[in-house]
């Protein structure tokens, strides 16, 4: 299988003693941050820089993979330059719980 066969490919991120996903839907040209913490609790932000050490990580992801898809000739490659990474809120989502996050991201490809 080629990249081209998968409709969304996520990255698993362990981050600060917590577990995310990166991910990236090929088919709508979307970035996705899923973490099961509230924002506001969560340690995951969301910064983007000009400066790549300045850049939190899922934009380092991102650029890291939209370089990956430039160096295959993948047809994705300008859809995901302009694309911007958005986190999913979850109307359960936890406040202070990182045990839980495991669980979680079980429900998240089970659904």
């Amino acid at each position: 299988m080629t990249l081209t066969d998968y409709c969304v490919i996520c990255f698993v991120i362990l981050e600060f003693s917590h577990f995310y996903l990166v991910c990236f839907d090929m088919e709508k040209d979307a970035v996705t941050v899923i973490d099961n913490m509230d924002v506001t609790g969560s340690p995951i932000k969301l910064v983007n820089d000009d400066d790549f050490f300045k850049k939190t990580t899922p934009f380092k992801v991102k650029d890291v993979f939209k370089k990956h898809l430039k160096l295959v000739n993948h047809p994705k490659f300008l859809s995901f330059e302009a694309a911007m990474s958005k986190r999913l809120d979850f109307e359960w989502a936890t406040v202070g719980n990182s045990v839980v996050v495991g669980c979680s991201l079980c429900v998240i490809f089970e659904s």
